[in-house]
């Protein structure tokens, strides 16, 4: 279900590091790489000015931009699914693979959302992808962005400031806003909230992975 990414949210796509108010990119991977040495090696005394072998790790296992948006692509697809869904969250009109017809119109598809291939997916979805800025952020925080970003740019954007970062926090902070909006209007909403929190569940499940083999990697430097 989209909540956003129709052509009134497109003033909200620009990069989050664009906005002069926003923590920069750079700050949430330095935050991100500090929350990680603390809490999985547990030397808390550990200063954010000293090198140490565990950011060094980090970088090393850091994905590059294409696996990363393959590995994000094939997680919204798992939760977007692939079928025609008309009226996509109380909108009327129709979306496949998790995409809105405003949303694939407005970056250059020109056909029926019907006749969507899984090339034109991967295109528009990319175009998303660069809009939403994951491509800076660390494995699996892009997983984790990305695919609120698809939900709802704004969302994402503000989750991400929030968060610091920490990937455990944002998904913390957009289930939160998941019961808030199923609380507030139940009518609309809680239909999704069983739906939205097994999205997080399995984003959740994509974290843990990755930071179990990092700590595997890291154990065997240290």
């Amino acid at each position: 279900m989209k909540m956003v990414m129709t052509g009134s949210s497109q003033n909200n796509n620009a990069l989050i590091n664009n906005n002069s108010n926003s923590i920069s990119f750079e700050q949430l991977l330095a935050t991100s790489l500090k929350q990680l040495y603390i809490k999985d090696i547990g030397l808390k005394n550990q200063t954010a000015a000293e090198p140490t072998p565990v950011l060094f790790s980090l970088r090393t296992l850091d994905l590059d931009d294409n696996t990363k948006f393959n590995e994000s692509l094939r997680t919204v697809l798992k939760h977007e699914g692939t079928r025609l869904v008309k009226e996509d969250g109380g909108k009327k009109e129709s979306s496949k693979y998790g995409i809105l017809e405003s949303t694939a119109k407005e970056l250059g598809y020109k056909g029926n959302i019907r006749s969507l291939t899984m090339a034109d997916v991967e295109t528009i979805y990319r175009k998303i992808w660069d809009k939403s800025g994951a491509g800076s952020l660390p494995y699996p925080l892009s997983v984790v962005h990305f695919d609120t970003y698809v939900n709802s740019p704004s969302m994402a954007k503000k989750i991400l400031r929030q968060s610091g970062g920490n990937a455990d926090k944002y998904l913390g902070l957009r289930l939160e806003r998941y019961n808030r909006l199923a609380k507030l209007r139940p009518e609309r909403y809680g239909k999704y909230l069983n739906g939205w929190t097994n999205r997080i569940k399995s984003l959740k499940v994509i974290a843990n992975s990755s930071f179990d083999k990092q700590n595997e990697y890291i154990s065997k430097r240290m």
